[in-house]
């Protein structure tokens, strides 16, 4: 219960920071997300993957910070980062990967995460970014200017998340690429993050996930997966701070062949359950 508590402190804190930042004239609209295409000029081959998943850089990265623990990088984005853990979930809040004061911050881990080999993950693999620069409509992809988790509201867009259906997750023990299956706003109450549910509450997370993701993935997910759990802020659905953008995946085995993944617009996603 603590635990849970911090996790949704930290999260609460970084998106009232957020909201202190933000210019009115920026703020998203009240309404409900429109289902949008992306343009012609964003046009992108089948789906991406990535020449390699990061994992090379840890060992150099865990030497300039002990608090690397893993690799991000979703292909074909700048999403392509270290990922820490602090003490809590409010450690790096504000700190960059030398500990000092940083506007962007970092990507870091929830701290009930584990990590080593896949056998040694916890069930929600959770990790937090700051997004500072794309969170109200419309929405950028891949914006050269969106750093940290700020480019992950391109998943908002069917076309980028018919390309995009792979995420590169590694620890220093095992490169690790996830599938993903669910691409939703979700309100703060709703506790997604929980790193080692019970199974009846991690099939829970599961099927509110798909309930509530913009697009239907062709991808099952059960209990027995591990999933990977990427959230950030959003004002999506207006100037509060009780909602976020999550994108998750679920972990593939070893050696699994990477094909396309059936995408198709959800025309009947839950929105989140704001007051």
């Amino acid at each position: 219960m603590v635990k849970f508590f911090r996790s949704k402190l930290a999260l609460a804190a970084l998106c009232v920071s957020m909201m202190a930042a933000m210019s009115v004239t920026a703020m998203a609209e009240d309404a409900a997300p429109a289902q949008q295409t992306v343009t012609a000029e964003a046009a992108k081959p089948k789906f991406f993957i990535a020449a390699t998943s990061g994992r090379e850089n840890i060992a150099e990265w865990q030497a300039k910070n002990s608090d690397v623990k893993a690799w991000i990088k979703v292909p074909g984005t700048n999403i392509d980062y270290a990922v820490v853990q602090g003490r809590d979930n409010l450690e790096y809040l504000e700190l960059g990967y030398n500990k000092q004061y940083s506007y962007n911050g970092v990507i870091w881990a929830d701290s009930g995460s584990k990590f080593g080999s896949r056998d040694n993950l916890t069930k929600n693999n959770v990790v937090y970014g700051h997004n500072w620069t794309n969170y109200a409509q419309p929405l950028r992809i891949t914006n050269a200017n969106d750093v940290m988790f700020a480019q992950l509201p391109s998943y908002h867009y069917l076309e980028f998340a018919q390309q995009h259906p792979y995420i590169y997750y590694s620890t220093a023990e095992e490169e690790m690429i996830w599938q993903v299956f669910a691409v939703f706003y979700v309100e703060e109450s709703f506790d997604y993050i929980s790193s080692n549910p019970s199974d009846a509450k991690f099939a829970n997370i599961i099927s509110e996930a798909k309930a509530r993701s913009l697009h239907d993935f062709a991808v099952p997910v059960t209990t027995n997966d591990k999933i990977l759990t990427m959230s950030t802020c959003t004002r999506v659905y207006g100037r509060r701070s009780d909602q976020r953008f999550v994108v998750m995946a679920k972990l593939m085995p070893k050696g699994a062949k990477l094909t396309s993944v059936g995408v198709t617009a959800n025309p009947d996603f839950k929105a989140p359950i704001l007051p």
